[in-house]
């Protein structure tokens, strides 16, 4: 039954449903809190008896307020806020599954890109292993070694730490061998051959001081057999026990020292002569140090000893470092024609050099050769020919109606980047000719562009 009620604070009477009994609304005309009481009689739902309000009572707003009595209604129940009551039923949290799914996916994203960094860390550590040259490593020296069961000797304060421990003293195969009276300069190259004459698969060496080095190598060779092929000096102690060698060294028996100094007198004819050594180790230190030299004495007795090198060098990487020095030594007379023979060497690396050396000359001899090379090498032949601008033009067209399908590509666009009035007509036969659409958009293209410029 309707249950009247008046507004403390305005005065404002109105007529509520009883089932806002024991709640409390909000006056539409003032907006103050009215207490609606039960009914006479009418038996309390809940806690009201208690003058609580069950959470189950306040499950929204008072939604119906019925007009004071003798005033008509007036159309449909308001659903203004007349009454309104803070819900105590806590809210349902909807992002709990969407908190969840966040988290699985920031530690699967935290997973993934822990393992990439793992993997590209040891991506660059074995590139580094490999890339990094083999150098002897410094061993403790033992000029006077101990005799068989005593403790060993200390290091030499001077030496540099040991990084590979040296073979067993035990070793059949382990030499040490104490050199003496060198001369500055010399410790490199009496290393050197002692590797060369000992065929030694390992090596070690330290210098104890300004005229003396201690060598420690594994060989097979016998050590009074090791002792006569030393030709550089005196064989003065052989301990076949001990596997131990003292040479002399006679520094006339021995090329000149090495002179690593560019501004030093004597460097360029001193390294020229290295040039033409016997010793393949010392011909490529030259070249190393040539690298780093600017051309001012000798230019063309250096240039003609570095051809002559590269033609008879079998080692890879020397050659690879001489052609990379083609350029700031040798003219386009002398360089050009033999850049030209390695494009056809076996090893993919000394082709890529020779093509990166040809690009300063911008000889138009290089453009048809190096056309044979696209199906390996295509980016640095585009990057190439390119370079060399409308030098090359004249034979991308000779060579642009029999070259196959990947050829005439790299022309066409290499001609739409260097091409001139004389590649619009083969260009425009070609886009109509070729059965490729390839060809033909390429060719549409560089036309376009060459008439833009």
């Amino acid at each position: 039954m309707p249950i009247a009620v008046q507004c403390p604070g305005c005065g404002q009477s109105y007529s509520l449903n009883d089932r806002f009994a024991g709640l409390t609304a909000k006056c539409k005309q003032c907006g103050g809190p009215i207490a609606v009481p039960a009914p006479r009689g009418a038996t309390q739902r809940g806690a009201a008896d208690r003058g609580q309000v069950q959470p189950t009572n306040l499950a929204g707003p008072l939604d119906e307020i019925l007009p004071p009595p003798g005033r008509p209604a007036a159309g449909p129940p308001s659903r203004a806020p007349v009454t309104t009551l803070a819900s105590s039923r806590p809210k349902a949290n909807r992002s709990g599954p969407l908190k969840v799914v966040m988290s699985i996916a920031s530690t699967c994203l935290v997973i993934i890109l822990a393992l990439s960094s793992a993997y590209f860390r040891y991506v660059r550590r074995v590139q580094r292993r490999e890339a990094a040259p083999r150098q002897q490593v410094p061993l403790v020296p033992n000029a006077n070694p101990a005799p068989i069961g005593a403790p060993a000797a200390q290091p030499s304060p001077k030496a540099s730490p040991v990084t590979p421990p040296p073979p067993p003293a035990g070793s059949s195969s382990a030499v040490t061998i104490l050199v003496q009276g060198l001369v500055s300069g010399l410790g490199s190259t009496v290393t050197d051959r002692l590797g060369a004459l000992s065929g030694a698969t390992q090596m070690w060496a330290t210098s104890n001081n300004d005229t003396e080095t201690t060598v420690t190598l594994t060989t097979a060779s016998d050590l009074r057999a090791l002792a006569e092929k030393i030709d550089f000096g005196k064989v003065t102690e052989i301990d076949e026990r001990g596997r131990r060698l003292v040479v002399l060294v006679d520094p006339t028996k021995l090329p000149p020292p090495e002179i690593t100094d560019k501004n030093a007198p004597g460097f360029y004819s001193q390294n020229l002569a290295d040039l033409k050594s016997p010793d393949p180790k010392r011909c490529e230190r030259a070249v190393r140090r040539f690298k780093i030299a600017p051309p001012k004495e000798l230019k063309e007795e250096i240039a003609a000893a570095l051809l002559d090198l590269l033609a008879q060098s079998n080692n890879a990487r020397m050659r690879i470092e001489i052609v990379e020095l083609l350029p700031t030594w040798l003219s386009s007379e002398q360089a050009v024609p033999a850049l030209i023979v390695l494009l056809a060497d076996n090893d993919g690396s000394v082709v890529r050099a020779a093509v990166e050396s040809l690009e300063p000359y911008n000889d138009p001899r290089a453009a048809g050769p190096l056309l044979g090379l696209v199906e390996h090498h295509g980016f640095q032949v585009d990057h190439a020919l390119t370079k060399m601008g409308a030098a090359a033009e004249p034979a991308l067209l000779e060579h642009l109606d029999e070259a196959d399908e990947k050829t005439c590509l790299l022309i066409v666009k290499v001609l739409g980047k260097i091409g001139t009035e004389k590649s619009i007509a083969p260009l425009t036969q070609l886009s109509k000719s070729s059965n490729s659409s390839r060809i033909k958009n390429d060719a549409e293209d560089s036309i376009r562009r060459i008439r833009q410029r």
